[in-house]
């Protein structure tokens, strides 16, 4: 799913953590399925911990990609400034590759970072709303173990959510961190082979456990 203010999801306000965990549960009641394995990218990993902390009777594991209690932004209110002034497509094309994506990262792959960044997003009030709102959230005194297996996973050169966050992201919620070496923080569009296998092993792992369980 696409969070709101993202892809193609409506671009409403308000941007809080609990409207997108809302959200969440309105699409997973919608599917009428009972247990799942939830897989998020930055914002929508600490989603997904969240949720999981409230249903853990129904997930079979959580997948983080990118993901940290709080993102890290070196200068948040001058990149805003500079989103008003050049316009969405613009900033995103110059921030993207200094803060997101790792260096020496392929054509293809940056620019389809981009494009996604870009696509349904040409207001720029929303975006810095959005993008506010994911800088400045901090789920530190939130997050608790849900008693579901959690892996977090950090690219080595992720300057917004930095492995050393993930790892307290995984602390947090008695989860695993694992650092992808020379990686940013869009893991599935830059190591999607990786991510995929990552994330079939954490279902095989939590298959295993709950057969162990019941037998």
């Amino acid at each position: 799913m696409d969070l709101r203010g993202h892809g193609n999801s409506h671009s409403n306000s308000p941007f809080e953590i609990d409207d997108y965990l809302a959200d969440l549960k309105h699409v997973i009641e919608a599917t009428k399925i009972s247990r799942f394995q939830l897989v998020g990218v930055s914002l929508g990993g600490m989603i997904a911990c969240l949720y999981a902390q409230e249903h853990p009777e129904n997930v079979q594991s959580v997948v983080a990609f990118g993901s940290a209690p709080v993102g890290k932004h070196p200068n948040l209110n001058g990149a805003m400034r500079r989103l008003r002034a050049i316009g969405v497509a613009s900033y995103f094309e110059a921030s993207l590759e200094k803060l997101t994506l790792p260096p020496g990262v392929d054509r293809e792959v940056r620019d389809l970072v981009v494009s996604y960044a870009i696509d349904g997003r040409e207001d720029a009030t929303m975006v810095e709303a959005v993008t506010r709102a994911g800088f400045t959230t901090d789920l530190s005194h939130r997050l608790v173990p849900s008693g579901c297996p959690v892996l977090i996973v950090n690219g080595e050169l992720d300057r917004t959510c930095t492995p050393e966050l993930g790892r307290a992201l995984a602390i947090s919620t008695g989860g695993e961190a694992l650092e992808i070496p020379n990686g940013g923080h869009i893991l599935p569009l830059e190591t999607p082979a990786e991510c995929a296998r990552l994330i079939a092993g954490m279902t095989r792992d939590a298959d295993s456990a709950r057969r162990g369980e019941t037998s």
